[in-house]
């Protein structure tokens, strides 16, 4: 269904906004999503929405100003920097819920916002008769890898753990003879 995003922005007396609205193209209605304020406080950014099915979608935000200051030029504005990624599922009876998947304020590692990312991007919406959609069909795949990869990965390290033990119990039983065995003359 057609709708439209709009997160934060400014008033007229150019403050920012902390906002984010939700727009039901079919039916002309406007939902107001709860966002946190370090993420939508903003205006002059960038925002991106990536459809990944009716119920699901998510939204990229980059950069812009929390607060305009007076007496700066439009050029010398301090700008923020941060990449923050919404995920936007419609719940039960129509309630979208808002979750940050990354967040510059809350995360503070890009590598923990990679983790976060994927993890999201790999877990499947299941239709309501809990089957996977064909357009869900590459992101299973692709699960049922890091699965297998994850099982091998468990597997090896278990083989690990027993050749540390093996070569612990070899090393007690030198020592052991060493202590066993009488010095040479």
């Amino acid at each position: 269904k057609p709708q439209v995003l709009i997160a934060g922005g400014r008033d007229v007396r150019w403050r920012s906004l902390d906002d984010v609205w939700l727009l039901d193209c079919s039916n002309g209605t406007w939902n107001q999503l709860e966002v946190p304020q370090s993420i939508a406080h903003r205006h002059y950014h960038s925002l991106s929405v990536y459809p990944i099915n009716e119920q699901c979608m998510y939204a990229i935000m980059y950069g812009g100003v929390t607060e305009w200051e007076k007496e700066t030029s439009p050029d010398d504005q301090p700008m923020i920097s941060d990449t923050s990624v919404l995920e936007i599922v419609e719940g039960p009876e129509g309630v979208w819920i808002v979750s940050a998947v990354l967040d510059s304020s809350i995360l503070s590692s890009t590598e923990e916002y990679k983790y976060r990312l994927i993890q999201r991007l790999f877990q499947i919406i299941r239709t309501p008769d809990d089957q996977t959609s064909a357009s869900e069909q590459p992101i299973s795949n692709l699960q049922e890898q890091v699965r297998i990869k994850e099982r091998e990965n468990n597997d090896l390290k278990t083989r690990i753990r027993s050749l540390e033990q093996l070569l612990e119990n070899a090393q007690k039983d030198l020592q052991e003879k060493d202590r066993q065995t009488p010095p040479a003359p």
